[in-house]
């Protein structure tokens, strides 16, 4: 039996085609691949990394204390202006929100 997974939500959906792939350009397509498999650059998505776990996964956006995850980043209060006029259950707005919120932590240097 397998055990839980990031890629779990996906193993279970059905096999073919997804349509992101026809809507999105193929780069758009690869974070929306990404973001489904928990690869986005969060802390708890790579809890093993040895400085993620010496700084307790610990948002460094935010001043809550929260732990970073990718839910988190989702609705972290220092994002939340990103947000605005966006519809997160539309995949081009996903999209557009991760690659902003990642290009805002690279250059705080917020992605190691």
């Amino acid at each position: 039996m397998m055990t839980k997974s990031k890629c779990e939500t996906v193993l279970l959906e059905n096999f073919g085609l997804k349509l992101y792939f026809k809507n999105l350009t193929v780069t758009e397509a690869r974070i929306k691949f990404r973001i489904k498999t928990k690869m986005i650059h969060a802390k708890l998505n790579f809890r093993n990394d040895r400085r993620n776990s010496q700084l307790n996964w610990i948002c460094e956006s935010c001043e809550n204390s929260c732990i970073e995850s990718q839910s988190h980043i989702m609705w972290c209060e220092a994002y939340s202006y990103l947000r605005d006029g966006l519809d997160l259950k539309s995949d081009k707005d996903l999209v557009n929100y991760f690659t902003e919120v990642a290009t805002i932590r690279q250059e705080l240097q917020l992605i190691r």
